[in-house]
């Protein structure tokens, strides 16, 4: 399992947790996230696992849980 912390783009000093299961779910605990929509914190989390490149305003928004 992996976890990340994400800062919310609207809201200072909010933030939420998308967690990545062993069997690969991914969830988000944001409203639309908690609803089983897509959100804008589960792409961010799956481009920065894809490596893809990221603006440095959402690279300081992403912070991984060990």
């Amino acid at each position: 399992m992996r976890k990340f912390k994400i800062k919310s783009r609207s809201q200072k000093d909010i933030f939420y947790d998308v967690v990545i299961s062993d069997e690969d779910e991914i969830t988000c605990t944001c409203p639309s996230g908690s609803r089983g929509k897509s959100c804008n914190h589960l792409l961010l989390v799956m481009d920065f696992l894809n490596r893809k490149s990221l603006n440095s305003i959402d690279y300081d928004r992403i912070e991984e849980i060990k």
